[in-house]
């Protein structure tokens, strides 16, 4: 355990280096729960991670890990994030865009691209999260990068962007690119 946060309603934040083994099993469940209605709602796939494989980034010391915790140490949600690009290729990402389009930030490693940030019905949670993210880059220099579904998480900008406000701190925020999933329906 590395730091800890106190936020609203007594909860805990921690960032782990390795989460403890307890703690995968709940985990894998909020992030395997958080998506379980994207087949019905989303166009893409939005469960990046196997159990395997996100057992393996819970343990993986190149992912920051910030978990939240009730008041009886349990976790209720979480954010993962790397500033390794190949790693982030596993949330769908081209890490040559990264690259090209922040040079400095890329070469330095500066660049924490959040691969999943689940808190299941619980906005204050999220900000609380979010807002521990922020402090952690600010602090370390890193910029940070995400993705998220209009249909589901068009609101993820925005909440960003009210946790680094209330801190009090400028920032710049831009839209990368979007990917659009379209049909045609073709009649007789």
């Amino acid at each position: 355990m590395n730091n800890t946060e106190n936020c609203e309603k007594k909860k805990k934040i921690i960032r782990f280096s390795s989460v403890p083994r307890q703690m995968i099993n709940p985990l894998w469940r909020i992030y395997r729960d958080a998506f379980a209605d994207s087949p019905d709602s989303c166009a893409q796939e939005q469960r990046c991670y196997t159990k395997k494989s996100f057992t393996a980034a819970l343990c993986d010391r190149d992912y920051l890990k910030l978990v939240i915790l009730d008041n009886k140490e349990k976790p209720e949600g979480f954010i993962l994030a790397t500033k390794n690009m190949k790693k982030a290729k596993i949330a769908y990402i081209c890490p040559q865009f990264y690259r090209k389009r922040f040079p400095q930030m890329a070469k330095k490693k500066r660049i924490l691209y959040i691969t999943a940030l689940c808190c299941p019905h619980k906005a204050f949670l999220a900000f609380s999260l979010i807002t521990a993210l922020v402090k952690i880059c600010r602090k370390e220099k890193f910029m940070v990068a995400f993705d998220y579904s209009e249909e589901k998480t068009s609101f993820l900008p925005t909440l960003i962007g009210k946790a680094v406000e209330k801190l009090g701190w400028p920032y710049k925020s831009e839209r990368l690119d979007a990917q659009v999933y379209q049909a045609m329906y073709f009649q007789n």
